[in-house]
């Protein structure tokens, strides 16, 4: 079964204002699989997510530099998009509006290991690689 999910965590913006950069507004209703194309939730450490499960392709963070800068203005922003249809997966970091790191790989390649990996990732990242 193929599948497209992608989700933008926000730390530093109140929660109406990330809503708002989606065109959103929280409905108030516990999100049920499959009854919506959107969530939210917020999450440990002051993190503000929505998940899309039904991507738009130019979504993607290589087509959506300008949302990521505005919506990590005086805070943070973690993108994550993966798709089994592709194969494709991206992570982005931004800190008040600047790109800090990008992961992008491309599975169905000669080389199945092979990520792109671009600027300072978080200390973790050496971990999760190993």
């Amino acid at each position: 079964m193929a599948y497209t999910i992608s989700w933008v965590a926000v730390r530093g913006q109140q929660a109406q204002a990330v809503l708002a950069a989606f065109g959103l507004a929280d409905s108030g209703v516990e999100y049920e699989q499959h009854e919506s194309e959107y969530a939210g939730a917020v999450l440990p450490g002051g993190w503000r997510v929505v998940v899309d499960h039904g991507v738009q392709e130019d979504f993607m963070i290589d087509y959506a530099p300008e949302f990521m800068a505005r919506i990590s203005i005086g805070g943070e922003a973690v993108y994550c998009y993966d798709s089994y249809e592709g194969p494709v997966s991206a992570a982005a970091g931004w800190l008040d509006g600047k790109e800090v790191w990008v992961l992008h790989h491309v599975g169905d390649t000669e080389e199945p290991d092979d990520l792109e990996v671009r600027g300072n990732l978080p200390a973790e990242f050496a971990a999760i690689r190993a």
